[in-house]
């Protein structure tokens, strides 16, 4: 193992209703074969408890998205075998670091001119067409992208590749008219977003640092914002001059 450094994450199976009981369950995990960490899971009466010696290679944050990617297989088999949809949460842990309790909100996502709730609101119930639809089911991909460790990138993508739709019959077609009318660069939205998403998307398991993910989620934030404002501004490009390009560094 990395080293000897134990740590315990707290979480639960939701709805804690479904009373989720699964048995000790050991197994090792690392970035890589020679740094593993040993990870022991027991989920009684849906409360779950993860005990783990070492690191990993990982730092805390990650090391905690691992942790809930193990309950998470453990628990959609469960709910696979069972025809059950459970949700999982790592709430806290207690280590080196001290006793921590996460919250929900992932930190850090702020971005200049941040829509106001109202607004953000008005954009999606009036005037109900699909290009309202677009934005509500962006903001779902966008909370599955916040939920999701492992799927991060390919929900930030997916909420912006399905905004295109409002602009062309697919997203070869959308997202260059997207872009133009929310002055984005094509090359930013392929470098920023679709890149890192594109073996995700396609079935392949690939771990995203916290970096990684915030970098994905601030980028759809952006998108989803300019698509927002557009809508409120009955669908006309965005001026320059109030909403700078953004291209890639």
């Amino acid at each position: 193992m990395s080293n000897e450094v134990e740590r315990v994450f707290f979480g639960r199976v939701l709805p804690e209703r479904a009373n989720v009981n699964v048995s000790p369950f050991k197994l090792m995990a690392g970035s890589t074969a020679a740094n593993l960490a040993e990870v022991t899971i027991s989920i009684g009466a849906s409360q779950v408890t993860a005990r783990v010696i070492g690191d990993g290679g990982y730092d805390l944050s990650t090391l905690k998205n691992v942790v809930k990617t193990i309950v998470s297989v453990l628990v959609d088999t469960l709910g696979f075998e069972k025809g059950c949809g459970y949700q999982v949460e790592i709430t806290g842990s207690d280590g080196p670091e001290g006793q921590i309790v996460y919250g929900v909100d992932f930190g850090g996502l702020s971005i200049d001119g941040d829509l106001p709730f109202a607004l953000l609101l008005q954009a999606q119930l009036l005037d109900q067409d699909s290009s309202r639809a677009c934005l509500r089911r962006a903001l779902g991909d966008y909370r599955r992208a916040i939920l999701e460790p492992d799927d991060t990138t390919f929900h930030a993508f997916r909420a912006v590749e399905g905004l295109s739709y409002a602009f062309g019959r697919n997203p070869k077609a959308g997202i260059p008219r997207m872009c133009v009318s929310l002055n984005l660069d094509p090359g930013w939205v392929q470098n920023t977003l679709e890149a890192p998403a594109r073996e995700v998307r396609h079935g392949k398991l690939v771990a995203a640092t916290h970096d990684q993910r915030q970098a994905a989620l601030v980028a759809a934030r952006l998108v989803m914002q300019r698509y927002a404002m557009w809508l409120i501004g009955e669908k006309q490009p965005l001026p320059v001059a109030q909403f700078p390009p953004v291209a890639p560094k």
